[in-house]
């Protein structure tokens, strides 16, 4: 059986199959390829610190002030504003919180915990 590289799955995949999969106290009844697969995706998963309890995502939205108001964190006017989503997980079942804001890069960078 041929297992596909973690490192191609989008973070949302790999967080997937990580809460999906088995109690380890059930994982001995896989294959040792199976295991060492789920133990490449944990890895992949740390490496890329999708545990923290925030993710951001930060883009550019090809505007200015003019169009999406000054920066909402310093209240400055923005030749280009960006805007930056902050995502929460809350409880086992990994419900997430979205929230998003838009500023200077900087002023975004700045806030993040």
């Amino acid at each position: 059986m041929t297992f596909v590289d973690p490192k191609t799955f989008p973070d949302d995949d790999l967080l997937h199959i990580i809460e999906t999969n088995p109690n380890p106290a059930h994982i001995m009844r896989y294959t040792p390829q199976y295991q060492a697969w789920l133990q490449d995706c944990m890895a992949e998963a740390k490496e890329r610190n999708l545990f923290a309890p925030y993710r951001y995502t930060l883009r550019s939205t090809g505007g200015n002030s003019r169009k999406y108001g000054h920066c909402e964190v310093c209240g400055e006017y923005a030749s280009e504003v960006f805007s930056q989503a902050k995502e929460e997980r809350f409880g086992i079942n990994g419900e997430t919180f979205r929230s998003t804001t838009f500023g200077h890069k900087k002023c975004l960078l700045k806030i993040r915990k």
